[in-house]
């Protein structure tokens, strides 16, 4: 009796200490694993942020390099004329203002003379009255600074609205201080833009200068502006560490305060900076969301182990008390021997039933732990490859676009074709090419519906195709059409071409625009031709100039 007691107590202890090492395995696991999600988070916030500054950065430094072409051309104009013909030469004003009307993104031209008052604007004509002695661009310049400079962000005392200024020193013949001509940029084109930028951790973007406590143009998403356009206060002032950064003159670089993430970059040559905010609140949310499927499923193992000895335990308790009654009774109750042997049957078979299910509910624990390890092991990046997905980035973004279409839309097997086109079109118009550098996109698409393995593949193709017209087919300056036709033809045939009017292929027929061996590794071309392989589709170049079309001809698959 003591020593089944004895034993039965430690077998208990043995369960008891199993399930208990079991369960702080599974908390240190989840524990592990959630520190690598959020390492990972904000590693992809980061470059996310890293990414966004480099486009804001390039984007801007266009702008501003445009605005400065034009108050260089505006000051050659007037260099020869003094301040009344300044003033009253309609001739000048129209030729100014013509001049203005090619860049819709940019505002007025504006010209001060010496004492800052206002002798020129394409705002209007005749000129209203309006001083400038006051501002900072204004006594920069008069101090002595004579190169382009971005002013700081105030109220036009004529337009009424928020901008700033790119501005330069006007000298007489003998180099003594004349006056200032500018360029104005509304704040609201940032803004604007700004807020189409798709960074789901971004609390903020801004443009700063170096020493300023205010943004020039910025866009929150934390609230306080209508429409998400941010004016004056409504996006956080600039931190000051943020600020002893852009005064030591670091070119870019990530700064980590107050449960922020700020991401910085310099425009281009301008004393200017592209501030981006990554919001630690969104990141812990997207953390908490991305770990509790992890601490569920500890949870749902946890409990299995523990109900699992917690059945075996009663069972084995259940069989040490049969079998005691039963050798206590065996002599004094003979006749009801054959009603014991069956009740240690039918206990037997119970337990074996048991068993049958406890081996089930394991099966089925150490799958979802298998799951769990997989998923994980998906998620990891390799730092030391991660350079080389950089290239790959853009036909990932194809693939990744179909799939969007594909959850948008109401089927998850086949999508319209025609919608992708568009969306492709918009992105590139955007991205490699933008209408100010002369490029236009012309879409002819029926709304052909394809299977979604099917999409996946036309995307890569037409975007590598559209990325080598941005690359090779215009090398000079002008008008760039290009133009993609999707269309359905007798017998369920669907024709796409991608065509433009450039500089056509080389004599060698390698895939490459131009007359010169092409600059790239044909990778492109090898991707296009492998995937209209894969897709059962027929490819052919024309030649014939001006430019070259690519047309491939295959049957669409709805499943």
């Amino acid at each position: 009796m003591g020593y089944r007691t004895h034993r039965s107590l430690r077998f208990n202890r043995t369960v008891g200490w199993v399930t208990l090492a079991v369960a702080l395995a599974m908390l240190l696991l989840i524990g592990v694993l959630s520190q690598r999600v959020r390492h990972e988070i904000n590693a992809t916030a980061e470059s996310g942020a890293a990414a966004a500054t480099r486009l804001l950065s390039e984007h801007a430094a266009r702008l501003f390099d445009t605005a400065d072409q034009v108050v260089m051309r505006a000051t050659e104009q007037v260099a020869s004329l003094s301040w009344d013909e300044i003033e009253t030469s309609h001739a000048l004003w129209e030729r100014l203002d013509q001049e203005q009307s090619r860049y819709p993104y940019l505002g007025d031209l504006w010209i001060n003379d010496g004492a800052g008052r206002l002798r020129l604007t394409t705002a209007a004509f005749p000129v209203p009255e309006a001083h400038a002695a006051d501002r900072d661009f204004f006594t920069v310049h008069r101090d002595g600074f004579a190169g382009p400079t971005i002013s700081e962000r105030f109220m036009g005392r004529v337009t009424r609205s928020p901008l700033f200024m790119v501005t330069r020193r006007l000298d007489d013949g003998a180099g003594a201080f004349r006056g200032v001509i500018g360029e104005t940029i509304e704040t609201r084109y940032f803004s604007e833009f700004y807020s189409t930028l798709d960074l789901p951790l971004m609390s903020s973007i801004a443009m700063i200068r170096p020493g300023d406590t205010h943004p020039i143009a910025a866009f929150s998403r934390m609230g306080g502006a209508e429409d998400g356009i941010a004016v004056a206060g409504a996006v956080p002032d600039v931190p000051a560490a943020v600020r002893a950064a852009l005064a030591a003159g670091e070119p870019e670089g990530i700064l980590r305060a107050d449960g922020e993430t700020l991401v910085y970059r310099r425009i281009g040559p301008w004393p200017v900076y592209a501030l981006v905010r990554i919001d630690g609140g969104l990141v812990d949310r997207q953390w908490r969301q991305a770990v509790l499927p992890y601490t569920l499923a500890g949870v749902v193992v946890v409990l299995a182990v523990a109900g699992i000895a917690a059945a075996t335990l009663r069972r084995i308790r259940a069989e040490v008390d049969a079998r005691h009654g039963l050798e206590e009774r065996v002599r004094e109750r003979t006749a009801t021997l054959h009603g014991a042997l069956a009740r240690m049957e039918e206990a037997v078979r119970q337990k074996d039933l048991l068993m049958r299910e406890s081996n089930h509910r394991i099966k089925n624990s150490l799958q979802l732990v298998s799951s769990i390890l997989t998923m994980h092991g998906v998620a990891l990046k390799n730092t030391d490859i991660r350079s080389h997905f950089a290239e790959a980035s853009r036909r990932v973004a194809a693939i990744a676009d179909v799939h969007e279409l594909l959850y948008r839309g109401d089927s998850l097997s086949c999508l319209c074709f025609r919608d992708y086109l568009e969306n492709l079109c918009r992105s590139m118009r955007v991205s490699s090419l933008p209408p100010s550098e002369g490029w236009e996109v012309h879409l002819d698409a029926d709304p052909v519906v394809v299977s979604a393995d099917q999409a996946v593949a036309l995307g890569i193709i037409v975007g590598e195709l559209l990325t080598n017209c941005a690359k090779y087919a215009y090398p000079a300056p002008g008008p760039k059409p290009v133009f993609i036709v999707l269309k359905a033809e007798e017998g369920g045939a669907v024709r796409l071409s991608v065509a433009d009017q450039g500089v056509g292929l080389p004599p060698e027929g390698n895939g490459s625009h131009g007359g010169t061996p092409p600059r790239g590794t044909g990778l492109g071309m090898r991707v296009v031709k492998a995937l209209s392989v894969q897709i059962g589709a027929r490819i052919a170049i024309d030649r014939t100039p001006p430019g070259v079309c690519y047309t491939l001809t295959f049957t669409p698959r709805t499943a």
